[in-house]
């Protein structure tokens, strides 16, 4: 398939490094169908410069 306009071809998403993530999820206690949840990567690590990155 190729692509056009605003698509990515295949070797766009193979060259991308997999996203390493921890995630931690915060209930309300008053409604446990209230959740906050929070993803972080490790500092220092190749997930923290890249995003870092794309934010730039």
């Amino acid at each position: 398939m190729e692509g056009g306009e605003g698509s990515f071809g295949a070797e766009a998403w193979t060259a991308t490094p997999s996203l390493v993530l921890d995630r931690d999820t915060l209930t309300a206690t008053t409604d446990p169908d209230q959740q906050l949840v929070i993803w972080t990567a490790e500092p220092g690590s190749a997930t923290e410069e890249g995003l870092r990155f794309l934010a730039s």
